[in-house]
């Protein structure tokens, strides 16, 4: 699960929204809401779904009659827009589904953010943008007419600001730094067994906003790993291979060494 938020409400209780992540591709999600009462004891379950829905951002806010507002980052394409809607303490919708229109560029993601008002309504209060910026070169040499020897090293920058509607002054929130990269040795004859070994790189650190963290935080994010693949190419432009990756840093995810496996039969010309 993802996303999780959680807000009192009015009466006493409290509800909490999750993306529970129901499907391998991450298409037709659902949010589920929850509210509890002051005992933690279940009060009532809702869920919201659009078709090719992927959320990854959810917000809540208590309204002065006891419900809630739930508001959603929209990646139900090709809309990209922000929803939300008004519900009621047994998650009842007391209004449909509304969204409001954002602009949309590649790598970024927009955040609501739910702020209650005197007269009992809510307003998303501010557009949080992310970009990713990288910076590499890469190198490609045929050693011999069967081995190829190739790689790249890039630096990416993935800072996150936040527009708020008020006016206020923009922020910075964090910015996620990491070099990246990949060597290989490749053999590759014409027809006949083929195979690679490889290193992908993936180090990552991040800065937080001015004045919070003058220097990298390591994030125990790394993911660096060793591939192998092996196959057969055949005379009539075809090829199988399959191949398996060695994780370098096996405390992140509770699979260890294992970086998966993967296989590929492919057409070429």
């Amino acid at each position: 699960e993802v996303g999780a938020r959680v807000t009192e409400l009015m009466v006493g209780d409290y509800v909490v929204a999750t993306i529970p992540f129901t499907s391998d591709f991450n298409l037709d999600e659902v949010i589920v809401t929850q509210v509890f009462d002051s005992q933690g004891n279940p009060v009532a379950t809702g869920t919201v779904s659009q078709p090719f829905f992927t959320p990854g951002i959810v917000s809540l806010g208590g309204l002065s009659g006891g419900g809630f507002v739930l508001g959603w980052d929209s990646d139900a394409s090709p809309a990209y827009n922000i929803g939300s809607g008004i519900y009621t303490v047994s998650g009842s919708a007391v209004t449909a589904q509304s969204y409001a229109s954002v602009g949309y560029t590649v790598a970024n993601n927009v955040a609501p953010a739910v702020t209650p008002l005197a007269n009992g309504g809510a307003v998303n209060d501010y557009r949080l943008t992310e970009r990713t910026v990288s910076l590499g070169a890469s190198v490609l040499w045929r050693a011999a007419p069967s081995w190829l020897l190739e790689g790249w090293l890039s630096r990416g920058w993935r800072p996150e600001r936040r527009t708020y509607r008020s006016g206020a002054a923009a922020e910075v929130n964090y910015e996620d730094v990491a070099w990246s990269g990949q060597a290989m040795v490749t053999y590759r004859p014409a027809h006949g067994f083929t195979g690679s070994v490889g290193l992908d790189l993936d180090r990552r650190d991040v800065v937080r906003g001015d004045g919070e963290v003058p220097s990298p935080e390591p994030i125990g994010r790394h993911n660096s790993e060793i591939r192998c693949d092996f196959g057969w190419r055949f005379p009539n432009r075809s090829l199988f291979d399959l191949g398996l990756g060695f994780d370098l840093d096996p405390g992140i995810y509770p699979r260890g060494w294992f970086g998966g496996a993967h296989g590929r039969f492919a057409l070429y010309w």
